[in-house]
């Protein structure tokens, strides 16, 4: 195995020491040309810990783990293109502590910008989407979190799917703070040390509790009439959408809406459009066996050869490449 890569160790997925070496995108997620598209992970210089299934069982019965237990976390200082679309929610909590550009995010039916220094808080089980902005993408610090009590940290910081941002700005040592919980993270591959991170989360929590209030105005929302728009879209993904039909629906003629989207999405709607399908599109391809006409139908498009030209001006690959490159690279990162 080379220095520096993921290595299994004890049902965890890890860093090899010394510890969060930069973690080389070509392992899993090519940059080059797939970077065309918005992708989940693989950015330059990124690190992460992940966790397997047989951790995070041994965690959630441990006592002290069983009540807030920290498991997937990640840096990700370069994340252009970084885009996560989970229609069902997953069954952890998110916490993402944007440093540096802008994010958006879409939690069930609202949107939201997200500034720097900003954290975002997403609730296990609701559907949302996040990612980078365009023009200014973000660089973030997030994990994932459950456990039996570990709803109380919502509480604590008084946020919840209907305001899930917390202005951090006035905090010191937040930075330091989310690096010492990566670093240990990888230093404690055991679930029998998971209440080591347990005692981590919430010295986060706790931390972050003194911005509560703090907040010199509201989170920053999208226009609503911008973020029917893009509710619009992401209901209708499976069918062709003109910029006439998606103006008419928030009641804004064709210019105006034009103009106001750029403002608030930094591209032009029928691109947003677009990318979100493409997106959709490199999901199933990564996750299913499905034929690529029938992939292509799903998301409205009659032509399956169109489709494979629009697919390959956004990701730089054909569909049936890209499924390709994807799965060499899991086998090839099995193989480490």
């Amino acid at each position: 195995m080379h220095e520096g890569v993921r290595q299994e160790s004890r049902g965890l997925s890890c860093l090899h020491p010394p510890f969060l070496r930069p973690y080389s995108p070509s392992m899993e997620t090519p940059t080059t040309p797939v970077d065309a598209l918005r992708i989940r992970e693989g950015f330059t210089s990124q690190r992460l810990v992940r966790r397997s299934a047989e951790w995070r069982r041994s965690a959630l019965a441990a006592p002290i783990s069983r009540e807030f237990c920290l498991t997937d976390i990640g840096h990700f200082p370069e994340t252009r293109f970084h885009w996560v679309d989970r229609r069902a929610g997953t069954s952890e909590h998110i916490l993402i502590y944007n440093r540096t550009g802008t994010g958006r995010a879409f939690i069930g039916d609202r949107s939201w910008m997200v500034p720097p220094e900003h954290v975002l808080l997403i609730p296990r089980d609701v559907a949302h989407t996040y990612g980078a902005d365009e023009s200014v993408p973000w660089s973030i610090y997030w994990f994932h979190f459950s456990g039996h009590s570990s709803d109380q940290i919502f509480e604590l910081l008084q946020v919840s799917a209907d305001s899930p941002l917390l202005s951090v700005g006035r905090l010191e040592g937040l930075l330091p703070l989310f690096e010492t919980t990566l670093e240990m993270a990888a230093r404690y591959p055991d679930p029998a040390q998971a209440a080591r991170l347990s005692q981590q989360l919430l010295l986060v929590a706790t931390t972050l509790r003194r911005a509560v209030g703090d907040n010199d105005s509201p989170a920053p929302r999208i226009d609503p009439r911008i973020e029917a728009a893009m509710n619009f879209m992401r209901r209708h993904l499976d069918r062709n959408c003109s910029l006439e039909e998606i103006a008419r629906h928030v009641g804004l003629s064709v210019p105006q809406f034009s103009n106001l989207f750029r403002v608030h999405a930094g591209t032009s709607p029928l691109r947003f459009f677009t990318r979100w399908r493409m997106q959709r599109a490199a999901q199933r391809l990564e996750r299913t066996d499905e034929p690529i006409s029938t992939i292509a139908e799903t998301l409205g498009y009659e032509d399956s050869f169109y489709f494979c030209r629009v697919f390959r001006q956004h990701v730089g690959l054909s569909p049936r490449q890209y499924r390709q490159h994807l799965r060499t690279g899991k086998m090839n990162g099995a193989k480490q």
